[in-house]
């Protein structure tokens, strides 16, 4: 209320006293015209910075929300379970794939939620994290929601506060069940190929005794049976040597050849004897040369007339021609064995015609 006191003199006259009241109407009246027109346009000011302001906080609101669904497209999509904990190991936030995997997560710990367990592990990486702030890395096991195990590899980061200080960390669970369960496949398949290699060793350690013991009884049998076969083909070829020698009598030119064939047959049967014994000798690394000189033209001779018989028998013509004395060097009787093999192969595989023997000195 605005008062205005004053004082009228006597002459003052009641027309004055109008007008001055009138007056100081008209002078109130302007005040709170003026009065208004501020407080309206005070309102007004105030209505606009209200809508700039909420239209800003829209704005910003809007910006953080879209940044907020890229920033979970981005943690879906990386293919990883991702979760963020707060310093006493509550879960605040996972995405979508977390989610899937450990079903409804956020507001849990992370070792009830993920592994099943009442106290945290001895190990914790996200604790570490939490109390120096250093990233680490581990390999670990968890228990998806159905029950299922997983293993994965986990990379633990800090978030800080514009201080510095660590206030949560994101962890990065990569599954590597899959390769686990191939490793293990390998580790099992490469145990059951030494158990195979082990028990094959084994095996082959049996046969090589029962090898040992089979050449053993050959060797034995060898030794026994040509004792047994010497024994007659000595005889044979000592008494022939005496009828040859005259030691029993004369004897006609035919009976010479025929006894002789006799002979040298009966020897090529002990050099057969002995080239068996010589077998084992070579496998056993202890075969022996005789080397020494002798009439390789008188060999093939011999060996013809081993064969002409037989030759004859089959009508095959088997001419020699050979110089009349040709010395050579080396073991004789093996020597002989060739030209045998190789005479007696052509007797055997030839049905007509001739079997020519040639020797030549080059």
């Amino acid at each position: 209320m605005l008062l205005i006191s004053h004082t009228l003199s006597p002459l003052e006259t009641p027309f004055m006293a109008d007008m001055v009241r009138a007056s100081m109407f008209v002078v109130v009246g302007t005040v709170v015209g003026f009065l208004n027109e501020y407080r309206q346009m005070l309102e007004a000011e105030r209505q606009a910075y209200s809508k700039t302001l909420e239209q800003r906080v829209e704005a910003r609101t809007s910006e953080l929300r879209d940044l907020e669904e890229k920033q979970r497209a981005i943690l879906d999509g990386i293919g990883d379970a991702v979760i963020a904990l707060d310093n006493d190991l509550n879960i605040t936030w996972a995405n979508e794939i977390a989610v899937n995997l450990y079903g409804a997560v956020i507001g849990r710990k992370c070792y009830e939620a993920l592994k099943w367990l009442k106290e945290p592990c001895s190990d914790c990486i996200a604790r570490k994290t939490c109390a120096n702030g250093v990233a680490r890395t581990s390999e670990e096991e968890g228990i998806l929601k159905d029950g299922t195990p997983i293993n994965f590899i986990v990379s633990c980061s800090p978030i800080r506060d514009p201080d510095g200080n660590v206030i949560s960390v994101v962890e990065v669970h990569h599954d590597i069940t899959e390769r686990k369960k191939a490793e293990e496949a390998l580790r099992e398949a490469h145990d059951e190929l030494e158990v195979k290699v082990t028990e094959r060793t084994k095996e082959l350690a049996e046969v090589n005794i029962r090898l040992q013991e089979l050449d053993r009884l050959k060797s034995m049998f060898i030794a026994s049976m040509s004792h047994e076969l010497r024994t007659p083909l000595n005889s044979i070829i000592g008494f022939t040597g005496m009828i040859l020698m005259g030691l029993t009598g004369e004897i006609r030119e035919e009976q010479r050849k025929q006894l002789t064939m006799v002979k040298n047959s009966a020897n090529h049967l002990l050099a057969l004897i002995n080239d068996v014994i010589d077998v084992s000798k070579i496998e056993a690394g202890k075969v022996e040369l005789a080397i020494e000189e002798f009439d390789f033209s008188a060999l093939a001779q011999e060996v013809k007339d081993s064969f002409s018989v037989t030759a004859a028998e089959k009508g095959l013509k088997m001419p020699l021609e050979m110089p009349e004395t040709l010395t050579i060097e080396s073991d004789e009787r093996r020597t002989k064995q060739v030209i045998v093999n190789l005479v007696g192969n052509a007797v055997k595989f030839t049905d007509k015609g001739e079997i020519e023997i040639n020797v030549t000195k080059k």
